[in-house]
């Protein structure tokens, strides 16, 4: 079984309003898209921030649409989390839902399990700071779950060990059941 992992995308983000960056933030994530199915990998793994805000523009939408659907062509299943570039404040259904709406990819967000070729592939969306002891709970309970088999854990929370000051939580909060860790 061989999984691609893909994070912080920001497709839409053009830094400094230049629309040559924009561009380039398409073709990184078309040559990854590229490279997957070249490798012939049986799923991939977005571990968020696919958009660069909450209300992406129509060619962000329309790169991401020909990108998943070039992935389901090839017969590879697409998993996804939302990061807080994905999440809009004002209540309502994030834009990379749509995607999962219409078959293209499966949200992994909501904590439950999602099983594929045996592989149990569980995730939760960016918590934000305030959430942050509800998160730590629910990856607790993770431990305690009779889980069997190769485990995935998806999630898109920065590290203390690694940056002091963008880290919402500590390795230690992580389920130590777990075989491979798709954060962004």
């Amino acid at each position: 079984m061989l999984f691609g992992h893909i994070s912080d995308t920001h497709l839409g983000a053009s830094p400094y309003s230049l629309q040559d960056r924009e561009k380039d933030f398409y073709e990184s994530f078309d040559e990854a898209i590229e490279t997957m199915i070249r490798d012939h990998v049986d799923a991939v793994i977005h571990s968020g921030d696919v958009f660069d805000s909450p209300k992406p523009g129509g060619s962000a939408m329309v790169v991401l649409l020909k990108g998943f659907r070039r992935l389901a062509d090839a017969g590879i299943r697409v998993f996804f989390t939302l990061g807080e570039h994905d999440i809009s404040r004002i209540p309502g259904i994030p834009s990379p839902m749509l995607f999962s709406e219409m078959g293209l990819a499966t949200f992994v967000g909501d904590g439950l399990q999602h099983e594929f070729n045996g592989i149990t592939v569980i995730g939760f969306h960016k918590h934000r700071r305030s959430e942050i002891d509800s998160l730590r709970s629910k990856l607790a309970q993770l431990d305690r779950a009779a889980l069997n088999g190769k485990k995935v854990l998806v999630l898109h929370q920065g590290l203390t060990e690694f940056h002091e000051f963008a880290g919402e939580i500590t390795q230690q909060d992580l389920p130590r059941s777990f075989d491979y860790y798709a954060m962004g």
